[in-house]
């Protein structure tokens, strides 16, 4: 009797193990699935850029031809200009701006978490020229 538990305990332990094994995989393959079909590959992944965004933008920092430098750091971006005087800061917090700080000719500007789309906007129109 106790010989016959003992198998079936063990008989019942070999046919779970690979069952929650097989499971398991069909699961994880099934969330690879959806994560590939969604696209979703992180929170950086930036959303398209709009044109008319780049260009309010660039018009709030003076136009285009006035951004010497342009870098981010953390959740700020830093704008270096030629000419500080044709920045519009409240047009910066129209566009959502959380804070614009001058220090010279730089522009220290805080959008917390749209700072990787921000700064994809920049880079799109240095990289063109």
């Amino acid at each position: 009797m106790l010989l016959t538990q003992a198998f079936t305990n063990l008989m019942l332990w070999l046919l779970i193990v690979p069952l929650v094994l097989i499971f398991g995989l069909i699961i994880v393959a099934l969330v690879i699935r959806i994560i590939k079909q969604t696209k979703y590959y992180g929170p950086n992944r930036a959303p398209n850029k709009d044109p008319e965004q780049v260009t309010e933008f660039m018009d709030a920092f003076g136009g285009k031809d006035n951004i010497i430098l342009c870098t981010k750091e953390m959740s700020r971006l830093h704008v270096t200009l030629k000419d500080v005087g044709l920045m519009k800061a409240s047009k910066l917090q129209e566009l959502g701006a959380t804070g614009v700080l001058i220090v010279g000719d730089v522009v220290k500007a805080s959008f917390n978490d749209r700072i990787d789309y921000v700064y994809a906007l920049f880079e799109e129109v240095h990289s063109h020229e």
